[in-house]
């Protein structure tokens, strides 16, 4: 108890801020009132109720050392804190600021036994034990911090081995043949599914799996009529509940009735595609589908099917599927249970699908994608029949329909041919640059590499200042900048691409310009940069950066203040770069910035503002200037006074303590 008085104590707003983030500090703010019972565990934990849109339990540890340890019955999950378990920690600070000594936990409480039943490193011995003082964690301190975050938290029942509880199997254990005949008649009267599970079960048992395999089929037809939605703001929805089909297509598989199974699923995968395309409940009936389907799929290898029958039925079902409701299959294709002579058949059929002579569907159409899929279907089955032989063929076919001119170029490198793939790349981005510039762009990332191979290092670097004009970027100079060195031409390249963004340029048009003209180019007509800012300040500006030319940075930074428009996060970036050797530009960059968000008058904008000021105080702090950090807050919080959310950002920013 001492020793988490004591980090009390000296724990600070900012603290909190650092460990939950400033929007949940904000809320766990609001929330203190609606903290309840709070109290001290003997192992130096705060629990407590606390109030939101329901009744959470909340538990904290403050350790001297290490990471704070938390745990709510809420439903939050985004791996930091919650509002509630912040909310607890500033009860207690103020419980010890109004002079108030934390309670210790009752261990016959209701908040005790709920801390018992879903927390499962706390028990009743751990709650009456009265040697923990907060320090001692049984060297198991990595096992609560795993629970505490969250994954020991459990949606109901007691906690394994919890005294005085008695499990569910110990009590049919003690029942008689009569008393267990009278219980099941009971529930089987009361609960119509209970009794259903059981008449379903009587029929496997006696072998009957065509009378339930019929009234599985009606229920599949029943269940993808209904509706299936949800209004996520008024809390109602519409869906069927697939569970007991699950089931039932489990105990027919367990019952050795695979062919049953796979009827079934052809049922429910020709019903069940339908209903989840007028579906709108987040997905959530398409995932119930997936699951009676993943049973399905276990079912196909222990059906009567030959097996490039039973490879085709997962194949063609995986090509039509648009919703993704088959799990994944490669583990069952990838059986050794199925050899080279089945694939063989496999492939046969699926390239008979491609039919050769017929009219190309449109590039952008539906049958286009369609033919897509089933080519690299055929591909698969080709490889894992050990067709090799077939692919480039194949794909040289089914290049300009399919655009498959990387795999094409990727199999024919794999096979030696650099020429043929060579030209396949020239070919292909003339063929696709127009409209699909990121098929080209692999394209030309295949030559580049081509070109690396061959220790062409001036056209590797030609084929970086290609991107770069491209698509200017600072990652992209980066790049430039490592493949001219490797080609011994940097001080020229840096100049003419420095006038490219300064003048818009292009750095082939200089007759200085040292790299050879790339093997591929984009048409005059599709120049990406036509509308690129000239000159472009912003990226001038991060080369500047990156160059540690801060003089230039700031000439830059002054440049681009004199124009109109939004830039971005490149203030941020000058002030960050300058804060060591020109710190007034920095501390005006930031508050600029920061006065701009809190005239938004938006607790977001206020959070923004925090980072910012964040920064101006470490500036001020380093410069040995507090005395202007003072009058800064002081003026912010004079001005804003009515601004109640802000002050109490502003109040993360100072060393205030809790207590």
């Amino acid at each position: 108890m001492d020793a988490m008085e004591a980090v009390l104590r000296e724990l600070t707003l900012a603290d909190l801020r650092d460990w939950a983030g400033g929007n949940i500090l904000a809320r766990a703010q609001t929330y203190v009132r609606c903290v309840n019972e709070l109290s001290c565990t003997p192992d130096g934990r705060l629990a407590a109720w606390v109030q939101g849109s329901g009744r959470y339990v909340t538990t904290v540890r403050l350790p001297e050392r290490g990471e704070y340890e938390h745990a709510c019955t809420c439903p939050y999950e985004f791996g930091g804190p919650c509002k509630h378990a912040v909310a607890v920690v500033l009860a207690a600070g103020g419980a010890l600021a109004a002079g108030k000594a934390i309670a210790p936990l009752d261990p016959d409480s209701e908040l005790a036994e709920s801390l018992c039943e879903y927390f499962e490193d706390l028990d009743d011995e751990d709650l009456r034990s009265a040697d923990g003082d907060g320090d001692d964690d049984d060297g198991e301190s990595g096992e609560v911090a795993d629970d505490m975050s969250g994954a020991g938290r459990r949606q109901g029942g007691p906690a394994p081995g919890r005294k005085g509880s008695r499990g569910i199997e110990a009590v049919l254990r003690g029942l008689g043949a009569d008393e267990m005949r009278d219980l099941l008649g009971q529930l089987a009267a009361r609960y119509p599914e209970v009794r259903r599970d059981i008449l379903e079960a009587d029929q496997l048992a006696r072998g009957q799996a065509g009378k339930l395999e019929r009234s599985l089929r009606e229920e599949i037809r029943a269940l993808a009529a209904e509706p299936a939605w949800r209004n996520v703001w008024k809390g109602t929805a519409e869906q069927p509940d697939y569970s007991h089909l699950e089931a039932q297509l489990r105990a027919l598989l367990q019952g050795e009735h695979p062919d049953a199974v796979l009827r079934l699923g052809a049922e429910l995968w020709d019903l069940g595609r339908g209903q989840v395309e007028q579906s709108d409940d987040g997905g959530e009936t398409a995932m119930r589908i997936a699951a009676c389907l993943a049973v399905v799929l276990e079912a196909v290898p222990r059906s009567s099917l030959a097996p490039a029958a039973q490879l085709l039925w997962i194949i063609e079902r995986a090509l039509a599927d648009e919703f993704d409701l088959l799990p994944d299959t490669g583990g069952i294709l990838g059986r050794r249970a199925y050899t080279k002579a089945h694939w063989r058949e496999v492939a046969q059929r699926l390239t008979e699908r491609l039919r050769p002579g017929a009219e190309a569907p449109e590039a952008d159409s539906s049958a286009s994608y369609r033919r897509v899929r089933l080519l690299h279907a055929v591909l698969d089955a080709c490889a894992r029949a050990g067709w090799q032989e077939r692919i480039v063929p194949l794909l040289e076919a089914e290049a300009d329909t399919c655009r498959c001119q990387p795999r094409l170029v990727d199999e024919l490198l794999a096979a030696g041919e650099e020429a043929r793939a060579r030209d396949w790349c020239i070919r292909g981005y003339a063929s696709t640059i127009e409209k699909w510039p990121g098929i080209a762009q692999q394209l030309q990332q295949r030559l580049r590499e081509l070109a690396r191979r061959h220790r062409r290092h001036d056209l590797v670097a030609a084929y970086a200042a290609q991107d770069f004009c491209d698509r200017p970027s600072i990652e992209g100079f980066a790049d430039l900048r490592k493949a001219a060195e490797r080609a011994r031409c940097w001080p020229a390249v840096r100049a003419a691409v420095l006038d490219f963004l300064e003048s818009g340029k292009e750095p082939g048009a200089n007759p200085d310009w040292p790299l050879p003209a790339p093997e591929v180019r984009r048409p005059a007509s599709s120049v990406r940069h036509a509308h690129r800012p000239v000159p472009d300040h912003e990226l001038l500006t991060r080369i500047a950066i990156a160059e540690k030319r801060l003089e230039d940075v700031v000439s830059l930074h002054q440049r681009m203040s004199r124009t109109r428009g939004w830039r971005g996060g490149i203030d941020v970036e000058v002030a960050t770069a300058l804060a060591a050797t020109h710190p007034d530009i920095a501390l005006a960059i930031r508050r600029r910035l920061a006065e701009e968000l809190i005239a938004q008058v938006k607790p977001s904008a206020y959070e923004g503002a925090a980072g910012h000021l964040r920064a101006m105080r470490d500036i001020y702090v380093r410069e040995k200037r507090l005395m202007e950090w003072e009058q800064l807050m002081t003026r912010l919080r004079t001005e804003h006074r009515a601004k109640r959310r802000l002050l109490q950002v502003l109040d993360t920013l100072s060393a205030k303590r809790i207590v």
